[in-house]
């Protein structure tokens, strides 16, 4: 239950606590607030940290596409993600092309398959299966481990 017990200065400092921690979108803070004060309270906390450059859905945007990088997924399945946690599609394909400015997508598949050769085909099959989770077309994956599995062949 809501209750607005958490005063003003309490909400700001819960809110300058968990963007210490980690970047977050608007939304996602205000979701997190929420449990807290109710939520026309926590909108207008957002906006003014917002308004006062401590919370940016730019820079959340930009620190989640580095993080989706590291974990190798595509650029597609980066923008998914970040509209997915309510980054609006113009900031979240701006972050991503920034984060993957010197990556590109089919270079990280065949670099990803080169890895493969020579292992059985059991686990060619179960890595194909996780590069698609992560996002590669899988037309594109099924090729490239044919490609792979001829070379090898």
């Amino acid at each position: 239950m809501k209750s607005s017990r958490s005063s003003g200065s309490d909400l700001r400092t819960r809110a300058l606590a968990a963007l210490t921690r980690k970047e977050r979108t608007q939304s996602e803070l205000v979701a997190l607030l929420s449990r807290h004060a109710p939520t026309e309270e926590c909108q207008a906390l957002v906006a003014a940290l917002a308004r006062e450059g401590l919370q940016s859905d730019e820079r959340a945007a930009l620190s989640r596409a580095r993080a989706a990088l590291r974990l190798r997924r595509t650029r597609s399945r980066a923008e998914q993600e970040l509209q997915a946690a309510g980054v609006d599609p113009a900031t979240a394909s701006r972050a991503v092309a920034e984060a993957y400015a010197d990556h590109d997508d089919q270079q990280r598949l065949h670099d990803a398959l080169q890895t493969l050769r020579g292992t059985p085909p059991a686990l060619r099959l179960k890595a194909a299966r996780k590069l698609i989770r992560q996002g590669f077309d899988p037309e594109r994956v099924e090729a490239a481990l044919q490609d792979a599995t001829e070379d090898t062949g």
